[in-house]
């Protein structure tokens, strides 16, 4: 990808409202290149969301319990897009923003449902399926199958220590 087409990427998911760390890990740009888009992008208008700091992980975006339930539905819209031929330990961004607009759109046509959970943030979703490709033991995570209710949710690899819950149904995993 050469220069400008990364600046176009960068300004694209910029709008969309993904962290520095990620719009310079997914166009290969510097931090400061990075930070002077966002800085151009919120003068020109753009509503722009600013996280300093590191990134949260898995386990923190879904301690609580609302989190837990739209962490599971997002990562399922995303394992449905995934093309098993094309697999890597790398999020294709791409294949993450089309499983993020099938998930909002779903929970769109299902307010009833979610009426009272914030949905996750879209840099947030992207450090889950980031941890869904690289299952190590710290940061990595699972999609388990409850053998209660038979549907599939999201499980942080480092919360296995803990009596794991479907999202779902609410029962104990063992």
């Amino acid at each position: 990808m050469i220069k400008a087409e990364r600046v176009t990427s960068a300004q694209f998911l910029i709008k969309l409202g993904f962290r520095q760390r990620i719009v310079s890990q997914v166009t290969l740009l510097t931090t400061s290149q990075v930070r002077k888009l966002f800085d151009e992008c919120a003068y020109r208008g753009v509503e722009v969301k600013k996280h300093s700091g590191p990134p949260p992980t898995a386990a923190s975006i879904v301690r609580e319990t609302g989190n837990s339930l739209e962490a599971s539905f997002l990562m399922l819209c995303y394992t449905r897009t995934l093309d098993p031929d094309r697999y890597s330990n790398n999020v294709d961004v791409i294949e993450y923003i089309r499983a993020y607009d099938e998930y909002i759109n779903l929970r769109n046509q299902n307010k009833h449902y979610f009426e009272s959970i914030k949905p996750i943030d879209i840099s947030d979703g992207f450090v889950l399926a980031e941890s869904l490709r690289n299952p190590d033991s710290d940061t990595g995570a699972s999609m388990l199958d409850c053998p209660h209710c038979s549907c599939k949710f999201y499980n942080p690899i480092s919360q296995y220590r803990i009596n794991t819950r479907c999202s779902w149904c609410n029962s104990v995993y063992c």
